[in-house]
């Protein structure tokens, strides 16, 4: 899910996209947003859902379904509205939502007028609060995506005061000192320097055989040059899998992740505002690891990798207990920098195929146990993208991305000369990719963000989902309350003509169409295997959403 706000001197403009809905269930799907104006105004409370009947594509549409609250005074009583607003339940006003049935995704755009009667807009002052909550729908029941995660609905409900919502102003310039914007990091902004016996850069895989370097590139958004040494890394490794949120883990360290680096990790060099670190302008944060005897024992074992190290009869254990690939957590402090966010991790690889297999561990070590259970479920969605199981197949239909739209954005940012996130540590060849559509390289450059790979590349994406052991009554049915865990996946490299796709998780059931359940020990993990085919055909025959044949015929 991803929440964006812009604003002018008339209106706020708010978009939520979610990206990832197994189901698309009417009358679970839904939005609420909370706004406090503060000055003695009225709180409001709004309820959005996106579709409620059967769900068909939608483009632009108005809200099929909206509900509005109005609470004066601090704890006062919500008060439903018996008309909705002008700017938000028709068709002159400027609420809109956008449904892409095929790629099971939908997105709710408002522009939220500034002004003081109730169905002109809301009497928003300078700063204000908000609070908002996405509900999903999945399978085996729902997730809920939070602004505030310690605030849900029913507190909201129940008369928690809009004071304690996060707090957002819509007149303080990015350049006042107040608006802080501090230092951030991007999953694809953290890895290893491992490069393969082709030359090809993998950033999620260990070095069994030498030291490893690990990276991490913060971006500076301070307003101000950073100092050599100010910003401290705290670099973390887990078998490559799913593992429940650091936030959700009672004790991270000890159960879940495993930590390389005894002392912190620094910035090398200055890095300058507006410019994200990198291994070329020597100001990335970067160290040399070299596991100790008992540390390489958890990777070969007595009896090694086949094909990649040996094993060692002195080891304690006699299976490697880690995998070669292994989910990256960077943690960021230090400067008295704001961080945001100050922990990332990275999970998607690249691979090639015409098959790829690879064992992969579904966690939940750390979590705090269910009473009186032994076991607990975790789902699993497989989302593709340009992988069609039939490549002569009606194409999908993409309408919440464009394809020449992000190319024309990305070509801009290549132009602008601060955008040196985009170029830093990417080769001139590779950066083709932004100057010429028909040069998409065959491996995606290092540094360009996961959302911008998904829409250009082929993309397998496993997303995971523990049951909580908490039920909600929604709509008269008792749904079970999932919470989120991290995902992962491959970014899939083919050369030659084929006919379509197949995936499969074996050690994992399938439930739903692409949803599967895998029943954990409490406490502990289980190993699926991941699957990637690429079928084969004679000749050359492929759809528009095959890359290399998209790219060839454009």
């Amino acid at each position: 899910m991803s929440f964006r706000a812009l604003r002018d001197s008339n209106a706020l403009y708010l978009s939520w996209h979610v990206k990832v809905d197994p189901s698309l269930d009417p009358f679970v799907d839904a939005l609420r947003v909370g706004f406090g104006p503060g000055g003695g105004a009225s709180d409001q409370l709004i309820e959005v859902f996106p579709f409620t009947s059967a769900p068909a594509d939608l483009v632009a549409q108005v809200p099929p379904a909206t509900s509005t609250q109005l609470r004066t005074g601090a704890g006062g009583t919500w008060v439903a509205q018996s008309s909705e607003p002008t700017w938000l339940a028709t068709a002159a006003g400027f609420t809109r939502v956008w449904l892409d049935v095929s790629n099971q995704v939908w997105a709710i755009n408002m522009r939220v007028p500034v002004a003081v009667p109730y169905n002109d807009g809301i009497d928003l002052s300078g700063n204000f609060r908000m609070w908002f909550e996405l509900q999903v729908s999945l399978p085996a029941g729902g997730v809920i995506y939070y602004r505030l995660d310690t605030q849900t609905y029913d507190n909201i409900l129940n008369g928690t005061d809009a004071s304690t919502w996060p707090e957002f102003s819509r007149t303080l310039s990015i350049t006042d000192p107040s608006c802080v914007q501090g230092v951030s990091i991007a999953s694809s902004g953290v890895g290893t320097r491992f490069v393969d016996s082709a030359g090809v850069a993998r950033p999620n895989r260990i070095d069994l055989t030498g030291p490893n370097t690990f990276f991490a590139e913060p971006t500076n958004n301070t307003g101000a040059a950073i100092g050599a040494g100010q910003i401290q890394g705290t670099f973390r490794i887990a078998n490559w899998g799913t593992q429940p949120d650091w936030n959700d883990v009672v004790d991270p360290l000890n159960s879940l992740w495993k930590q390389i680096n005894s002392t912190p990790v620094t910035n090398a060099g200055m890095i300058p505002a507006g410019t994200t670190a990198s291994q070329g302008a020597g100001n990335d944060l970067s160290f040399s690891w070299t596991m100790t005897a008992a540390e390489r024992c958890e990777f070969v074992g007595q009896t090694g990798v086949p094909g990649v190290a040996a094993g060692d009869p002195s080891c304690p254990n006699v299976s490697p207990i880690r995998r070669p690939h292994q989910c990256m957590l960077v943690e960021l402090s230090g400067g008295g920098y704001t961080y945001t966010p100050a922990s990332v991790y990275r999970n998607m690889d690249f691979v090639d195929a015409s098959r790829f297999t690879r064992r992969a561990q579904v966690s939940v070590a750390g979590l705090a146990p269910l009473s009186g259970v032994s076991q607990r479920d975790v789902y699993l969605y497989v989302k593709t993208y340009q992988m069609p199981k039939d490549i002569k197949a009606k194409p999908q239909r993409y309408l919440l991305r464009d394809f020449d739209k992000l190319r024309e954005i990305l070509l801009r940012r290549e132009m602008d000369s601060t955008a040196t996130h985009l170029r830093q540590g990417v080769a001139p060849e590779a950066r083709m990719v932004y100057l010429d559509r028909k040069k998409l390289p065959a491996r995606p450059p290092l540094g360009v963000p996961f959302d911008t790979l998904n829409q250009l590349y082929r993309t397998y994406v496993v997303h995971a989902y523990h049951d909580t052991g908490e039920r909600v009554m929604i709509r008269s049915v008792k749904r079970r309350v999932m919470q989120l865990q991290s995902s992962f996946g491959y970014y899939v490299n083919h050369e030659g003509a084929l006919s379509g796709w197949d995936t499969a998780l074996g050690g994992a059931q399938e439930v739903a169409p692409d949803y599967y359940l895998v029943v954990t020990p409490e406490g502990g993990s289980k190993e699926i295997r991941t699957t990637v085919t690429a079928r084969p055909v004679g000749g050359p025959s492929c759809g528009c959403f095959d890359v290399s044949c998209w790219i060839k015929r454009n």
